[in-house]
């Protein structure tokens, strides 16, 4: 939801499976209200060209129940929407994962009828020791893979998944735990970009439950187009806390306009305006730890694009601060990102060149087909943390990789020539 004044844009404000929303006005003048629909699986049905118009006067400066009808896009879209967990060394925790009817996120359902499967595989420092979604078990777990066969995506009560995951004892902290979730369907999935998401967060110690994690963490290159956020807060006073509030100030170097609202564990109202972003949590009642520990918690997460052509040397610094009912606030961590590399040019010099990777997933060996330009390049095999596992020239159109000696998880295939870079992600599912 976005509003205008005089064409120029004033506040953003997002909405989950309630659909509540408010815009707080500046001044006493004309307004325009609209959905942005870009990135969601909706269309406006109403009103009439999806502008709703609002003049606030002294006399009428309080405009409520301004509502609109969404309707599904045709076709379906499957998504991989989210990740969220932490991990405590010796201690059982909760990973939550959005995969399915990407509608299910504001309370309604656009993939009736679609079957597939959502294959979800967790590395790190850890056992999984358990799985559902909507009170079903995994249709099979291999190790650190789990797969559900899903019937109709339509009829799923919940699109999040939810694993248990017992963190090693020694696992050293900052350890990374990464858990990559893929869905196939039938044909007719209109964005296919979306249906692979892999995400990371490190093992931290127990002593601090209010924190903010970034992903991906410290360092990137310049092909790093985006940030994810999440926010973790718990009442650890001596009552519930009736009222919640999170402020976070975004750097400058990211575009607040493409701020989305990812995932959170209560209902809030999201308020954007300029760099200021507030989370509110009104009446979440969150009770205290001492009294119920496992429902003492919270999250809210989301995501946001980097600005273009940011230099090498550019810092993105992030800090929370999370109010609880009157109390001074709670402030998180600062999250530190740098541009340190360029590795992140994506074309090369010949606009035709190019490469193709399959199957994906693959098991047991991959094919790289390339372009005649591209014979004698240097192909580079990397996982997720960066670390390079196989370098090979490229001397014949169509090369064929061997990785059945590589753990299940998200590789980046690379190939360089003259200077040009290009990259593909590949998934190895055994």
């Amino acid at each position: 939801m976005a509003t205008y004044c005089n064409g120029n844009l004033l506040q953003k404000v997002s909405t989950g499976s309630e659909g509540y929303y408010s815009f707080d006005a500046d001044l006493l003048t004309n307004y325009q209200l609209l959905v942005d629909t870009s990135g969601s699986p909706f269309t406006v049905l109403c009103p009439v060209y999806g502008i709703l118009n609002d003049t606030l006067t002294i006399s009428d400066s309080l405009h409520s129940s301004r509502n609109f009808a969404l309707v599904c896009k045709p076709g379906f879209d499957l998504e991989v929407r989210s990740t969220v967990g932490v991990a405590h060394p010796a201690r059982y925790t909760n990973l939550d994962i959005f995969a399915g009817d990407g509608a299910n996120f504001f309370g309604t359902h656009c993939a009736n009828g679609i079957s597939g499967t959502v294959t979800i595989i967790v590395n790190g420092p850890l056992t999984v020791t358990g799985a559902s979604n909507s009170g079903t078990t995994p249709s099979s777990v291999n190790g650190d893979t789990l797969v559900w066969n899903i019937a109709d995506f339509g009829t799923l009560l919940s699109p999040y998944f939810y694993i248990t995951i017992l963190t090693d004892t020694f696992a050293p902290m900052g350890a990374p735990v990464c858990v990559t979730t893929i869905i196939n369907s039938v044909v007719g999935d209109y964005n296919l970009a979306n249906n692979m998401g892999s995400f990371c967060f490190p093992v931290t110690s127990s002593y601090d439950p209010n924190i903010k994690e970034v992903y991906p963490a410290a360092n990137i290159d310049t092909a790093q187009k985006e940030l994810t956020y999440t926010i973790h807060f718990q009442n650890t006073g001596t009552a519930q806390a009736f009222h919640i509030y999170v402020d976070d100030t975004l750097d400058t170097d990211v575009d607040a306009s493409t701020f989305q609202l990812l995932a959170y564990s209560h209902q809030p109202v999201v308020q954007l305006k300029g760099n200021a972003v507030r989370f509110n949590f009104p009446n979440i009642n969150l009770p205290d730890s001492n009294t119920n520990e496992p429902l003492s918690h919270g999250y809210v997460q989301y995501k946001i694009k980097l600005k273009d052509n940011l230099p090498i040397g550019t810092t993105i610094n992030n800090t929370a601060y999370i109010y609880f009912d009157f109390n001074a606030p709670v402030v998180t961590n600062t999250t530190t990102n740098t541009i340190a590399t360029n590795t992140g040019i994506q074309t090369f010099s010949n606009q035709h060149s190019t490469f193709r990777i399959y199957p994906n997933p693959a098991s047991n060996s991959v094919n790289i087909a390339i372009t005649e330009d591209l014979l004698n390049s240097t192909l580079t095999l990397t996982d997720i943390t960066g670390r390079q596992l196989a370098v090979t020239q490229l001397s014949i159109n169509n090369y064929e990789l061997i990785i059945d000696g590589f753990a299940n998880g998200v590789y980046f295939a690379t190939i360089r020539k003259d200077g040009g870079v290009y990259s593909k992600k590949l998934m190895i599912q055994h």
